[in-house]
């Protein structure tokens, strides 16, 4: 561990303390952690400190690549909420005697916002494709563009991608589209805010996102925008990773491209520019799955059900 390391995470540790003092004086009986690199951290420095119980939710960098002290992490909390069964495997990989403590918690969308546009404003020339991510490797942008590049200009209806986000990638990206002849086609809109995302989603025809593990092996857990976007009707199309088979299936609701077939993308995408009932299809069940099983209001029921077991559980102190 160089000096950075070290120094970083004695900080952690300091953050730790201060932390513990604030929640001895507030009472609080039970410390939860979202991400599971600095802020479990200092969220488990805390809980020792402060003699209280704690657990966290691992998402995807946070546990893929800078993972110090996880397992010393999943030793120490009372239970891990897993946003996939898929994590769960990869932390009783990591710490087995934490198998007993894993629990799968959906990061889950609020359906009342995320929702299908009230009147069909998809009946345009143009097929709209959207895309909302970071502009970084692993979201695979530019395997959208290859992809579209493939797709026949001259069709009825030409297409459009649209990308909300922003990222160190994104000249290299804007590059590759005017290598591909594609620049007037794709549309950068830099980051907006999540009003903005559920406008361009209520307007698009699809979803798209480029999964892929990237050359450090960083990767998506399981990202919420695309449960967003399958909350508000729109089919996805998406690199196929382990952990989204529990969020897709593949051609029932969503459809997946391995990185490597390009060709396979733009064939998806012409059937869903070309077969409006196909595309109905999709948009119908990815609603359903997201509402059977990732809806808000139930995976914060679930969390709080554990939280509220291991607060009853806990005698008055916790070593």
């Amino acid at each position: 561990m160089g000096v950075l390391p070290r120094a970083r995470l004695l900080a952690q540790a300091v953050a730790g303390i201060a932390l513990a003092r604030h929640l001895r004086r507030a009472g609080v009986a039970h410390l939860h952690c979202h991400f599971a690199h600095a802020p479990t951290s200092v969220g488990m420095y805390a809980a020792r400190q402060a003699r209280l119980p704690f657990s966290f939710t691992g998402h995807a960098n946070d546990i893929f690549i800078q993972r110090a002290l996880l397992r010393r992490k999943l030793a120490r909390a009372s239970f891990v909420a897993c946003i996939t069964d898929w994590h769960a495997e990869f932390y009783r990989a990591i710490e087995p005697a934490c198998a007993g403590r894993l629990h799968v918690v959906r990061c889950g969308v609020d359906l009342d916002e995320w929702r299908p546009p009230t009147a069909d404003v998809r009946a345009r020339p143009t097929f709209e494709v959207l895309t909302v991510c970071r502009l970084v490797e692993n979201k695979g942008v530019d395997l959208l563009l290859d992809g579209l590049a493939r797709l026949d200009a001259r069709a009825a209806r030409p297409w459009r991608l649209t990308v909300a986000g922003d990222g160190p990638e994104r000249a290299r990206l804007e590059a590759r589209a005017a290598e591909l002849g594609i620049a007037a086609r794709v549309q950068w809109l830099g980051a907006v805010e999540n009003a903005r995302v559920r406008e361009l989603m209520g307007s698009a025809d699809v979803f798209a996102l480029g999964c892929r593990v990237d050359s450090q092996g960083d990767r998506d857990g399981l990202p919420v925008v695309l449960m967003e976007a399958m909350a508000c009707g729109l089919p996805v199309v998406c690199g196929e990773l382990p952990a989204l088979h529990e969020l897709i299936e593949d051609g029932r609701t969503g459809i997946f491209f391995v990185p490597s077939r390009l060709d396979a993308l733009a064939t998806s995408l012409e059937r869903l520019r070309t077969d409006a009932e196909f595309g109905e299809r999709l948009r119908s069940a990815g609603r359903q799955r997201v509402e059977r099983e990732f809806s808000l209001r139930t995976n914060v029921c679930r969390l709080e059900a554990l939280v509220w077991s291991r607060v009853k559980a806990q005698p008055d102190s916790v070593e």
